[in-house]
């Protein structure tokens, strides 16, 4: 018989602590993420911030929640961010998912949002009944700076899996005619990115003028937790987690920087947040108050010196500006989906600028 555990900030200490924990066949939550949950501002002690389904001494499945406060109808709300949801393949059939869904419902008081899944588990939260029929769309870009069909091919076919290593070579031979995106000649260059290691008393005043009209609370302390808490590590810790772990919490380069963006006289113009893994790079955080035509510069330069392969982008202001100046060599547009419970009808932000594209758990992966 199946067996649904609630975990809380107070449990899962204990929980991940426990004797054998990492040794398990799955795990339903690395240590490091853990650790990243314990220290999230917009928790208490009671929410509950993982559910697991187990079947005597084993984990089957599970399902994590990320605290969240949100502005709804004029006022901040407590939310959660359904983030992860997994079942074992031998215990998959039996209504485990949708169990862990119904108990997060509950555990988050109706207030549940979903991002960044795939088709089958759309089809699991449609049958819950539990969600608008429709999901929140937000429209994104993807720009490639290089051919990479090794990245983009052996997902979708296995014959291109079987063949990744020909695919790069074949990227390796076009990309010598491929060479750094250039700006154009009239192209103001009087911004700059000046990286901060945390953000500070002048970054926090920047915030609360620029962010009022945000859906998601971000304010200093948030973005130094998840700047300093990443879910995503190059250690030798998340490394030995990596296999017993479904999701992704290992990279052999990953980095997650944040920069103010100044004028010629040091003066903070913005906040930018740069995500980067292995050739893609994010932007899940940017406010700006300045000329958009004047950020292309610094904008380029960062891309040009990381080498990136491609670029994912769902800010309307940056994407306009990407597009005019014709970044990467080719690009396609792309989706988000955010599964919204009934709960939250008519609450979603709706403007360009209450959005930021790392919103939810995006930020940290």
């Amino acid at each position: 018989m199946i067996k649904y555990v609630l975990h809380n900030a107070g449990s899962i200490e204990e929980f991940i602590k426990r004797d054998g924990y990492i040794d398990q066949k799955y795990i339903p939550i690395t240590l490091h993420r853990a650790k990243s949950q314990l220290k999230n501002p917009n928790r208490t002690v009671k929410d509950i911030l993982l559910i697991t389904a187990e079947d005597g001494e084993e984990v089957v499945g599970f399902a994590g929640l990320l605290p969240d406060q949100m502005k709804i109808q004029k006022s901040i709300q407590k939310v959660y961010w359904l983030s992860g949801l997994w079942v074992t393949e031998t215990h998959r059939g039996q209504g485990i998912a949708n169990n862990l869904i119904l108990q997060a419902h509950e555990a988050a008081k109706g207030q549940l949002l979903s991002s960044d899944y795939v088709p089958s588990t759309e089809i699991i939260y449609q049958k819950s009944k539990l969600f608008h029929t429709q999901p929140w769309i937000k429209q994104g870009e993807r720009y490639y700076a290089q051919y990479c069909f090794a990245d983009i091919l052996p997902p979708k076919h296995v014959l291109f899996a079987k063949t990744r290593g020909l695919l790069k070579v074949v990227d390796n031979i076009l990309n010598v005619f491929v060479s750094g995106a250039k700006s154009s000649t009239n192209m103001k260059e009087a911004l700059k990115f000046t990286p901060l290691a945390q953000l500070g008393p002048t970054e926090e005043q920047f915030l609360k003028q620029e962010m009022e009209t945000a859906g998601f609370k971000r304010g200093v302390v948030e973005l130094n937790w998840i700047l300093a808490n990443p879910w995503i590590i190059s250690d030798a810790e998340a490394k030995q987690q990596e296999k017993p772990y479904p999701f992704s919490s290992y990279s052999n380069n990953f980095q997650l920087n944040v920069y103010r963006i100044e004028n010629d006289q040091d003066e903070l113009q913005g906040l930018i947040l740069f995500s980067y893994r292995e050739g893609h790079l994010k932007i899940p955080f940017f406010l700006f108050r300045g000329d958009d035509n004047e950020l292309f510069h610094p904008l380029l330069e960062y891309i040009n010196n990381l080498n990136i392969k491609y670029l994912t982008c769902f800010n309307a202001t940056l994407n306009n500006l990407l597009k005019k100046q014709k970044l990467g060599i080719f690009r396609k547009p792309i989706q988000r989906k955010i599964m919204v419970s009934k709960t939250l009808n008519g609450g979603m932000p709706s403007k360009e600028g209450q959005w930021q594209d790392g919103d939810g758990d995006a930020i940290f992966t």
